[in-house]
């Protein structure tokens, strides 16, 4: 039986500067291309058959990086994007509680059902991405190999509480760290 290997995207200038980015592209940091560099090293010899990534480019450049050595295509899913913040993007906790505090405190608060201004809730998150692992699962179903996928700190945490504890509300509870590798052995629930 194959396992999945959730890698989650190295370090950018964002995440450093404790912005939320959503759907926004941030370059990296030296510590994100040194993260990077250790996934590489760590997947170099591992049997890959499948590399799955985010469409967004901070996930998509390590998932074309992994799938190089691997001599694979990465297949490209929008599914596993990170979180859509609306107008909440691009701006750190205490900028958006400047902004609009009752607002920003009712969606903190109800995050798994409310949704950012123009953006989408926790719950539509997880409901992609476990709609785009199913579909994941079923494509590679008798692969032998790891089957890779590069995403996002929301996302892969949603997605892990809810194989680990059968509930993904409880993501926020997840550790998983930038550049960070998980392995998840697949069963008839994870796929």
């Amino acid at each position: 039986m194959s396992s999945w290997l959730l890698v989650r995207h190295a370090e950018t200038e964002a995440n450093l500067l404790r912005r939320y980015q959503g759907w926004t592209d941030s370059a990296l940091t030296a510590e994100g291309h040194a993260q990077e560099a250790r996934v590489l090293a760590r997947l170099s010899s591992i049997p890959v058959q499948a590399v799955y990534s985010s469409d967004l480019p901070r996930a998509r450049r390590l998932a074309e990086s992994i799938a190089a050595v691997h001599h694979l295509r990465v297949q490209l899913d929008a599914r596993l994007r990170e979180m859509h913040f609306g107008r909440f993007e691009r701006l750190s906790y205490a900028q958006i509680m400047a902004i609009d505090p009752a607002t920003a405190s009712e969606w903190y608060e109800q995050m798994w059902d409310r949704r950012p201004p123009g953006g989408e809730s926790a719950k539509e998150v997880f409901v992609r991405m476990q709609a785009c692992m199913s579909a994941i699962g079923q494509a590679t179903a008798g692969s032998r190999g790891s089957v890779v996928v590069v995403s996002h700190g929301g996302p892969l945490r949603m997605w892990l509480a809810w194989t680990r504890c059968a509930d993904a509300r409880q993501w926020s509870r997840i550790q998983f760290a930038r550049g960070e590798i998980v392995p998840v052995q697949r069963s008839a629930d994870t796929g």
